[in-house]
């Protein structure tokens, strides 16, 4: 594990109650931030804030903070429009960033994903983004604009785009694979060996704290993931047996899984889980010396203990 942020840092963790805020939260190198989330928590550690919109104020709320961890966003659903999303995945985090420049911060770290780069099989350091989805479009152009920002003041920015997370409470598609697992016993990947890129959410959190203070993280954009490819198939092994959960793989094939997936409206979904997605990054490990500290079973089975 990596050393944690300087503890003369202070640092703003935003989305604190969402899924990966809670395990930064969880984790004693978070033991000096600040919390900012609708729903209050402690006084002395929590800030809050009732919703995220291009039209607050965010100047109260990021005073005396160095570092900002930006995580806050808007799932898609089909609740919201795409300008709904907007509004706050791209617009209010810019005001953020922006009023967090006014107030002195130095560095802000901005969570964004892996699918920017659209359905690339191999990322490399070198690999352009090519957004094939309007929420990775979002992300590519919040993107361009927190770096347009960062060019224009002495602010940094950091970049962390991230494959699928998963651990044993993960949401999206890896929370519907569980509840397959949980419910039916079974899932229908006997064949979905293509291989993938993953990451525990413990070594994003690693990662992320690792990025709060080294030196070089300013100004750049970095793709990670675990130390190995997987497969959907072997994840739902691993999280099956360290989960102490019994399963069965059903050897459906793969164009049978893709026409289930374009009838029932979960085209994208099926090509996720039967295509080709691997990281093969250096950045990370050449520019801050980080690896990720945990393997997928080492960390589904720290994940365990903690859930237990």
């Amino acid at each position: 594990m990596s050393e944690g942020s300087n503890t003369n840092q202070r640092v703003l963790l935003t989305g604190a109650n969402g899924y990966i805020g809670s395990y930064i939260r969880q984790d004693p190198r978070s033991r000096n931030f600040k919390f900012l989330s609708r729903y209050k928590g402690a006084a002395d550690q929590w800030r809050f804030l009732d919703k995220l919109s291009p039209s607050v104020d965010y100047s109260e709320h990021v005073k005396d903070i160095d570092v900002i961890i930006h995580l806050a966003s808007s799932a898609h659903s089909y609740q919201h429009s795409l300008e709904a999303l907007r509004a706050v995945n791209v617009d209010a985090c810019i005001k953020l960033a922006k009023d967090a420049e006014k107030a002195g911060v130095k560095r802000f770290i901005y969570l964004s994903s892996s699918n920017v780069y659209g359905h690339a099989e191999l990322i490399e350091d070198e690999t352009r983004v090519a957004p094939q989805t309007p929420e990775s479009e979002l992300r590519v152009e919040c993107e361009e604009l927190l770096k347009q920002l960062a060019s224009e003041t002495q602010m940094e920015v950091v970049i962390v785009r991230s494959p699928l997370v998963y651990s044993f409470d993960a949401p999206g598609n890896i929370g519907v694979l569980l509840s397959f697992i949980r419910k039916f016993k079974v899932t229908p990947f006997g064949f979905a060996k293509n291989p993938r890129s993953f990451i525990s959410v413990l070594n994003l959190v690693d990662f992320i704290f690792v990025c709060c203070n080294h030196e070089k993280a300013g100004n750049r954009a970095f793709v990670i993931s675990d130390r190995e490819p997987l497969s959907f198939n072997l994840l739902a092994k691993h999280l099956s047996k360290y989960g102490r959960m019994n399963m069965m793989q059903l050897p459906i094939p793969l164009p049978l899984l893709k026409l289930l997936g374009a009838i029932t409206g979960k085209r994208n979904l099926i090509r996720q889980i039967t295509s080709n997605s691997v990281i093969n990054t250096t950045a990370a490990k050449r520019e801050l010396d980080w690896a990720p500290p945990y393997s997928a079973e080492d960390a589904l089975k720290e994940l365990y203990k903690v859930e237990k």
